[in-house]
Order: structure tokens, then sequence, then C-alpha cells
């Protein structure tokens, strides 16, 4: 993932962070112990504003989806983690994780099982809903501009769009 001219990739349980300008490069889950970032496969990854300011060219944290189904979040000033949400996947893999444009709070995550999650994420606390609409593995997700709408593409060779606030069901 790209904010400004920062890039976070993840390459072999490593996360990194490489600012365009100066050309460093950051190891972000330096002081993860090792052993756990084998038990964390990490697999994907998207920038998270710190404290709701989408604004920031700065990144602060880094969402990162884990192969055991988990989503952490990490603090890219002080590399460590900050909080690992609830493992709503349930030992699937997070393939694809998604922010809101409109509420910097809020991400959607899909996962190898076909669930799609909302997390809204304030101060150290998760709270989501799960969908379950996909047959298998949730590939891509993008949500409109407004924040009301959120689409999901699958192996299953389905699209859904979901109205969030009513996320108990999909409208196409």
């Amino acid at each position: 993932d790209s904010q400004g001219s920062f890039m976070a990739t993840i390459l072999q349980g490593t996360i990194y962070l490489r600012c365009g300008e100066t050309k460093e490069v950051r190891v972000v889950n330096q002081h993860y112990p090792a052993d756990a970032s084998a038990r964390n496969n990490f697999c994907s990854v998207k920038f998270f504003p710190r404290g709701g300011d989408s604004k920031t060219t700065n990144p602060s944290s880094l969402l990162v989806g884990t192969t055991r189904g988990s989503v952490q979040l990490w603090d890219t000033e002080d590399c460590k983690l900050s909080m690992e949400l609830e493992r709503p996947f349930a030992n699937h893999s997070v393939c694809v994780i998604e922010k809101c444009p409109t509420d910097a709070y809020l991400f959607c995550s899909g996962g190898a099982n076909g669930l799609l999650g909302f997390h809204e994420v304030r101060e150290h606390i998760s709270h989501y809903n799960m969908l379950v609409d996909h047959k298998s593995t949730v590939f891509g997700l993008a949500w409109s501009t407004n924040g009301r709408y959120v689409d999901s593409g699958g192996n299953d060779d389905c699209l859904f769009v979901y109205d969030v606030r009513k996320t108990s069901m999909s409208i196409y």
C-alpha cells in the first residue's frame, strides 16, 4: 500500500515501510518475536491513520492481515504491535483490507473463507460486523467515495454491493 511518499510491503514475514523522499527503509515488526512472526504470516497491509486523522501524509499506523485470521494494528513510529483485533476469520487468511474514505475509524476486510468484516477501531477498542455472502475467497474491496457502499468481489465470480448502514444484507 502507499500513502503520500510512503510505501508499505510485506516480504517473508517482515513488514517494511519505505519513505520515497529519503529512501529510508524501516522494519516495522523488528521487535516482534520471530516465533510469533512464524505463526502470523502476514498477507495484506493497509495504511491506517492514528487518531482519525485521515489527511496525514506521514503514516502512523498499518493494518496487517494475517494467515491465521486476525487483523493487527502496527505503530509505524515506535515499530510495535499496538493491538490485535479479534479473530473474525477463524484461521482463514485476511486477504484484503480497505479503509473507509469518509470515516477514519472504519475499515473493511475480506477473508479466504468468503467472510467480509466491517471493523471500527477507536481508542484500542474494536467492534465488527461479519457478512457471509461469498462462497470462496474475497480478493477485492472498494468503498464508494461517500463511504455509504462497499463492493466486494471474490473467487466465486460474484460481486456484492453493501449499504454500510444496513450491513446485515447485500443489496445486489
